[in-house]
């Protein structure tokens, strides 16, 4: 939340409007930890609108950005190795993301069959 610098779907984002990003992802976790927790439906259709947008954003910014480029503009030209070697750690963890993304949401459409409507009445 503190960062001023957002990456959704290949679009940087600064300033103000980064944090108000966050903001606002803050508040869907919030929502969506406080359903799983209680065992809600609209719990999980939250955690998987978040799965599936946050898997299509990283894959997108994955495609589409160079993440050297990417810490480049995000002020941290320290963390950009000098060494070919590190290049290539680095978008090799980079290209790791997506993959991480997509096993998310499969993990989160795997815990479906736990969850129950309000309408059941099986919710305490």
């Amino acid at each position: 939340m503190w960062l001023n610098i957002a990456l959704i779907m290949s679009v940087v984002v600064k300033g103000i409007a980064a944090r108000a990003v966050f903001g606002l992802y803050g508040i869907a976790y919030a929502y969506s930890i406080h359903g799983i927790y209680k065992r809600k439906i609209e719990g999980w259709w939250a955690a998987l609108f978040l799965a599936s947008f946050g898997s299509v954003s990283t894959l997108i910014s994955h495609l589409r950005t160079d993440p050297i480029q990417f810490y480049r503009e995000f002020g941290q030209e320290w963390a950009v190795p000098q060494t070919d070697n590190w290049i290539h750690i680095m978008r090799f963890s980079w290209g790791v993301a997506p993959i991480v993304a997509f096993a998310f949401l499969a993990f989160v459409v795997y815990c479906h069959k736990y969850f129950v409507k309000i309408s059941d009445g099986l919710n305490p």
